[in-house]
C-alpha cells in the first residue's frame, strides 16, 4: 500500500531540511537511500529515477580522481534537485505549500524555519532584506550547505557594517557571501529565494524574526517566477558596498 501524497510531501520536506553536510559520509549515503525509499513508497514509477541514481550518488573514497569526485557531486546535486521538484509536484497536488506562523518572542522557532529552508539549497541562496546587518552573518551563514552560493541584497544603510562582518567571517571560515546594496527607500519586503526557483516571503526582517511581534513565513507560488526575475534584475543593477 502506497503512502499518500501529503505524507510523502511531509517526509521529503523533512529530509531536505536535514540533509547531511558531508557528501562522502555514510550518513549521506543513507540519506539518498531514504529519499529513494520515500518516493518509492508513494509511487514506484516516480521512484525509478531515484532508485537508479543511488549507485552514482553514493560512490566515494580517498582514491577517487578529481574528475570522478566532481561527477559524484554533480549527480548528488541532480538528485537533490529532483527531490525538490518532486516535493513541488506533491505540494501542487495537495495544496500544502509552506506557511508558518511564528509567535512573538519565538526567535528560535523562526530561526529553525529559515534554517530548514536554506538547508535544502543546492546552488544558490538569495536573501532580500533592507535590514540585513552584521548579526545576520554568524546566525545564517553556517546553515548554508557547502558549495552553495550566498547572496545578500540589502539597503545602503548596511553598506559599512555588513561587509566588515563578512570579511572577518571569511578570514576564519573561508567562505562568505556576496553583498550588494540598493537605495534605502527602494526596499521594503523581505524574501528568500532558494536555487532561483523557490520563493519565500518573511513578514519580519531575517535578523529580528519574531523578536518583538508575531510574524509569518509564506511560500509564494503564483508569481514566484516573476519575483525571481524582478529580484535578479535588482541584483544586477545594485552596487557593491
Amino acid at each position: 500500500m502506497s503512502i499518500p501524497a501529503d505524507q510523502c510531501a511531509n517526509l521529503l520536506r523533512d529530509a531536505l531540511s536535514n540533509r547531511p553536510t558531508d557528501p562522502w559520509s555514510e550518513e549521506s549515503a543513507m540519506w539518498f537511500a531514504d529519499v529513494s525509499g520515500i518516493v518509492n513508497a508513494h509511487d514506484r514509477f516516480l521512484g525509478v529515477p531515484f532508485e537508479t541514481a543511488i549507485p552514482y550518488v553514493t560512490q566515494g573514497g580517498v582514491a577517487m580522481s578529481p574528475e570522478s569526485a566532481n561527477a559524484v557531486l554533480s549527480s548528488q546535486a541532480q538528485f537533490v534537485a529532483r527531490t525538490r521538484s518532486m516535493l513541488t509536484r506533491l505540494q501542487l497536488i495537495t495544496n500544502t505549500y509552506v506557511t508558518r506562523q511564528v509567535g512573538a518572542g519565538a526567535v528560535h522557532d523562526y530561526f529553525e524555519e529559515i534554517r530548514n529552508l536554506v538547508a535544502g539549497a543546492t546552488r544558490d541562496v538569495l536573501f532580500i532584506d533592507p535590514y540585513i546587518d552584521a548579526s545576520f552573518v554568524p546566525r545564517y551563514l553556517p546553515q548554508i550547505p557547502p558549495g552553495v552560493s550566498v547572496r545578500l541584497l540589502t539597503s545602503e544603510r548596511q553598506a559599512v557594517a555588513l561587509p566588515q562582518a563578512l570579511n572577518l567571517y571569511q578570514q576564519q571560515h573561508g567562505n562568505t557571501a556576496q553583498t550588494r546594496v540598493m537605495p534605502n527607500n527602494s526596499m521594503h519586503d523581505r524574501y528568500l529565494i532558494v536555487d532561483g526557483r523557490d520563493v519565500y516571503q518573511s513578514g519580519a526582517s531575517f535578523k529580528d524574526g519574531a523578536r518583538n511581534a508575531p510574524t509569518s513565513i509564506n511560500q509564494i507560488v503564483d508569481v514566484a517566477a516573476d519575483l525571481v526575475r524582478a529580484h535578479e534584475a535588482n541584483w544586477a543593477n545594485a552596487r557593491s558596498p
